[in-house]
């Protein structure tokens, strides 16, 4: 399924967010301009209380010191890790995270051994490699993505939710399309950062659970390339009209097609919820 805008999905939700849900559906099609307005009405009725962040540490399968912030909402809710890109941190998720809190998850924003800065807020996982004198590549912070899923599914109990951004983009569809304690991955500008030393050809055809995968509008063919493995039966894309985004920047308040993107993914996340996943 492709979409470049957002469409009508099965929804399970309290009765008021049915009701303006389906208003939406209405208003838009009559009244086109309104649909930002009537989104942000839409998205404020999902919302649940999330306490501040915490920052939290564990210990990856090699023994590196991993740090992540918590978003937690309570101990109902299901985990979605949330991984950056290259040259950023944890930081990444300052805004983001809280919105996905909305959603119904507890979020942790982990710091993985190749990054750098975002929002302020150092990768200290980056400085924890240093210290060990570590020199990690790229696909090497794949091993941070095991210990986050480690560490939240021993807190939890229930299947988890991957989130990857750019270079760990890849990284969260491979891990997430083989680890049976996953259940749905989103993946924003994935593309091949690996020189083909990332194992996509046999894991992508192997994908058994939901996997969202986000674009600008300029990379959709490529991106389109790229996940062409993935059974399509499992495949959702989404692409923006307009914007030139790239990876977990379309969410940002700032992006031209920040309403795009949440609509879709809010619409996405129903219907996997509502689906039973």
């Amino acid at each position: 399924m492709i979409l470049s805008r957002p469409y009508t999905t099965k929804i399970i939700t309290p009765a008021i967010l049915i009701a303006i849900y389906f208003y939406y559906i209405y208003i838009s099609m009559i009244k086109p301009h309104l649909h930002k307005v009537l989104f942000s009405v839409l998205f404020i009725t999902s919302m649940l209380v999330a306490r501040a962040q915490d920052k939290i540490t564990f210990i990856a399968p090699d023994r590196l010191l991993v740090t992540g912030d918590l978003y937690f909402v309570n101990d109902t809710l299901p985990y979605m890790i949330l991984c950056h890109d290259a040259k950023s941190s944890r930081g990444e998720y300052k805004e983001i995270a809280h919105r996905f809190n909305k959603l119904g998850y507890n979020c942790i924003a982990i710091d993985l051994r190749v990054g750098g800065t975002s929002n302020g807020i150092e990768n200290e996982t980056v400085e924890m490699a240093n210290v060990k004198h570590m020199s990690p590549k790229l696909i090497d912070s794949k091993i941070d993505i095991i210990g986050a899923i480690n560490y939240a599914f021993e807190r939890s109990n229930k299947k988890i939710v991957l989130v990857g951004a750019g270079y760990s983009a890849a990284l969260a569809m491979c891990v997430g399309f083989t680890d049976p304690r996953i259940n749905c991955v989103f993946a924003f500008s994935p593309a091949d950062y690996y020189n083909g030393a990332l194992d996509t050809k046999s894991v992508f055809p192997k994908c058994t659970i939901p996997v969202f995968v986000a674009s600008s509008l300029t990379d959709a063919a490529s991106t389109k390339a790229y996940v062409a493995g993935i059974p399509s039966s499992k495949l959702t894309l989404f692409a923006p009209s307009g914007g030139n985004a790239h990876g977990t920047d379309g969410l940002l308040k700032s992006s031209e097609s920040n309403h795009d993107y949440w609509l879709s993914i809010l619409m996405y996340i129903h219907q996997i919820q509502g689906g039973g996943q």
